[in-house]
């Protein structure tokens, strides 16, 4: 375990890639080089660091010792679920997707969950004392502090009033945290594209269910009670105010989700198709398909000119399964977005090309924040 604060400050150095060398940590650091030899010495002994022969002579070069801990990553969805273990320096060590399970009952979708964890780590050729922590994903509004599961979605069994956490912890004897699914993206998305300088940005899940996540000011927001980014509940008429949403997906979903696509189609036309079939005859001319996915660009719309006077983000970056769709629905919501926006309120609207792991790597990061406070992933940003 790293101890005292000069110890983190170099491993961060490190981490960072800001300086390899004891004489370069010892300039960027402001530490006399016999304090920084005997730092770098115990985390050496303490397997957190490696040393390795330089492109100098007599020169050596130190990096972080990513095997010296594991964590394991799950991002819950209501289609798929992407499983993936990442050492201490968020090298990916084994990831894989499954289709969610289709469970009726919570405590078997959690015994199928416990068994895929446990596979995965026989699959990683590492050991379950070798993994330190759970980080799991999941749609709803979460109590990260507790692992609890205030409100669920409606596309995971059962999932609402519960300790998720504890769960997991029960079965597998490993500590778990839990965070909510759009906000572990956003954190992946800042990491892997190294947003280091983008303070605002609003990043949205689109698929089965709808989601979304905020960082305003360098800072992640979550709300008073973790609700923040329920967008999915966001009533966007009149009329909507007439019904009670407390048991249902939503005002937002129900306009704007591959759900309501479905569902949609098929209470128009009698035929139940999958998403992906209703999006391909939107390109040929099928009337009612083409109709509703322009439905759905423009609730899109709506939620981003709204939440665009609120937090005027830099960036929006829109995520989930729905992406695979984007060149069909895309268009029509930045040409209404544009079309309402100033000047200066001009933003950026880009789909993740890392959606199938941004989840997963700010789940990681997370999950690695709870353990180890003092490690900086990402210096610039409050969790």
């Amino acid at each position: 375990m790293i101890q005292g604060e000069n110890s983190f400050l170099i491993y961060n150095i490190i981490l960072q890639g800001i300086a390899n060398t004891r004489s370069q940590i010892s300039q960027y650091s402001l530490l006399s080089k016999p304090t920084v030899s005997k730092i770098v010495a115990k985390l050496i002994d303490d397997r957190l660091l490696i040393e390795t022969k330089g492109s100098r002579r007599n020169q050596t070069v130190l990096s972080i010792n990513g095997q010296h801990d594991h964590i394991i990553s799950i991002d819950l969805g209501g289609n798929k679920i992407r499983l993936a273990i990442f050492s201490l320096s968020l090298d990916l060590v084994i990831k894989k997707t499954i289709l969610t399970y289709n469970c009726q009952d919570r405590d078997d979708f959690i015994q199928c969950l416990v068994e895929d964890i446990r596979l995965l780590i026989i699959e990683s050729h590492l050991t379950i004392s070798q993994c330190s922590m759970i980080s799991i994903a999941t749609a709803g509004i979460v109590d990260h502090e507790l692992g609890f599961i205030l409100k669920g979605s409606c596309n995971l069994p059962q999932w609402e009033g519960f300790n998720l956490s504890k769960m997991i912890s029960k079965h597998l004897s490993i500590p778990t945290v839990v965070e909510n699914n759009v906000r572990s993206a956003l954190v992946g998305e800042l990491y892997i594209n190294s947003f280091n300088q983008v303070n605002n940005i609003l990043v949205l899940c689109l698929g089965a269910g709808v989601g979304s996540a905020s960082l305003v000011e360098g800072r992640l927001v979550r709300g008073k009670n973790n609700a923040a980014g329920e967008i999915g509940f966001m009533l966007v008429s009149r009329d909507q105010l007439n019904i009670n949403w407390n048991n249902e997906a939503g005002a937002f979903e129900s306009s704007c989700s591959l759900s309501y696509l479905v569902y949609k189609y098929a209470q128009l036309t009698g035929e139940k198709l999958k998403a992906k079939c209703i999006f391909e005859r939107s390109k040929k001319e099928d009337f009612i398909a083409r109709s509703l996915i322009d439905e759905i660009s423009d609730y899109l719309a709506l939620a981003i000119l709204n939440h665009m006077t609120i937090t005027n983000p830099e960036k929006i970056i829109i995520y989930g399964c729905m992406v695979e769709f984007a060149e069909i629905f895309l268009p029509r919501t930045i040409e209404i977005i544009k079309r309402h926006s100033f000047n200066f309120t001009v933003i950026d609207i880009k789909c993740s090309q890392q959606g199938q792991i941004s989840a997963l790597v700010g789940a990681a990061i997370l999950g690695f924040a709870v353990k180890y406070p003092k490690i900086e992933y990402m210096p610039n940003f409050k969790w």
